[in-house]
Formats: C-alpha cells, structure tokens, sequence
C-alpha cells in the first residue's frame, strides 16, 4: 500500500515556505482552521492559500473545547464558513484531546465515551452536510477511553502513534511523529501518512467534492 507523507501544521509552526515544503516532497498537508467557539487559527487563511497556490492537497482541522452537542454542531458550521473559500481534498477532522476534557471540566461538564462519541458524532455530520469528508483525530489512549468505535465507524479515522510501527487495524491516516523536520517550516513538525489518495476523488470512495470544488470544475 502507497502511504501519502503529509504534514499537520497550525499557527505554533510560524510563517511558512510552502514553496519549500512542495520540493521536500510532501504530498498533503492537514491545517487548523481554528479551534472553540469560531476562533480563527492566526496563520490558516495564508496556510490554505499557500497550499492551493502550490497544489498541495489540503485537509483541515479543528481543535473543539465542545461541552455540549450543540457546540460541537456550531462548531462544525463555523470551520465550514471559513474553509469554504478554500480547495479542500482532504478530511476535515474534530480534534478532541485532554484540553478539550479539562476545559469541559472547568465549566462542570465531565466528559465520558457516551459524551465525547456524541460531539465527534454532530462535528461530523454537519461536515459532512456540508459536503466534505469527516475525520476525527485521537491517540490511542484516549481512542480506548473517551471514543465508542463502534458507533464511528462511518467516519475516517486519524490516529496519533508515535512509533515505527502502526499496528492498528482501520486508520486512514496515522500521525507518526511530532518531531519531524521539513524544508520550510522551523523547527520540528508533526508528520502524517495517508493511507488514501483523497485528491484523486475516487467516485467509488466515500469522499464528497466541496462546494468550491464542484463550482471550479462545472
């Protein structure tokens, strides 16, 4: 199987040489749009410019401090507001870590599987009303304790691992460092493989072209 090498970027990456990031060869790259309750990432506008203007496939996500189910609906809507002036080939995907949990927990919410697989459940289903191909991302620690597999499995997978080795069964794109290193971009950067040629927009694959998409090749 042919692994995609792509890159995970948000504003903590700085100004980025997308042109550079082209010639060292990465093949996609997942940018934060933004993250709560319709906070913009400081760099996204330019990050998705940037890699439509160098053809890098681009994916998004958005880092939720959801509470409630309405929240995470909301913010679904928003990054779809932001993203949609944009080309987007890739996944967008609901980020849920333990800032998410302990931000619950300041506002007396505690967050169980029951809860978390319901938030991830509204984000994505309003992408993918919205005609876009949702994800989420999780570790294993907390894809074991906080999501209910079972009742997202309809919903690609994007899974942190920081080994050589996956090991994991039905991941469609694996986080295997945050460490790397690639040409334009200072300092270390999280790197990815997809396990799927999402830009190639398989009719027979589960992936719905964007509005903007669609528009630009009517």
């Amino acid at each position: 199987m042919h692994r995609r090498k792509g890159i995970d970027v948000s504003y903590a990456d700085g100004r980025i040489d997308w042109r550079r990031v082209r010639e060292d060869r990465i093949e996609f790259a997942m940018v934060r749009a933004g993250f709560g309750d319709g906070n913009i990432d400081q760099e996204f506008e330019r990050n998705a410019r940037e890699c439509n203007r160098e053809r890098i496939p681009l994916g998004i996500y958005w880092f939720s401090y959801a509470y409630t189910r309405e929240m995470a609906r909301r913010e679904a809507k928003q990054c779809v507001e932001i993203i949609r002036r944009y080309r987007v080939e890739y996944p967008v995907a609901f980020d849920f870590e333990e800032d998410s949990i302990d931000y619950a927990r300041e506002h007396g919410v505690t967050i169980t599987k029951d809860l978390a697989t319901d938030f991830t459940r509204e984000f994505c289903d309003e992408i993918r009303r919205s005609g876009y191909r949702p994800m989420f991302y999780t570790n294993l620690s907390d894809l074991e304790d906080y999501f209910d597999i079972r009742r997202l499995r309809e919903y690609e997978l994007w899974l942190a691992k920081y080994q050589h080795v996956l090991g994991v069964d039905d991941v469609d794109m694996w986080q295997y460092s945050d460490s790397g290193r690639v040409r334009g971009i200072r300092g270390e950067v999280d790197m990815d493989y997809s396990f799927k040629d999402y830009e190639k927009r398989n009719p027979t694959d589960r992936h719905s072209l964007c509005p903007e998409t669609r528009r630009e090749e009517e």
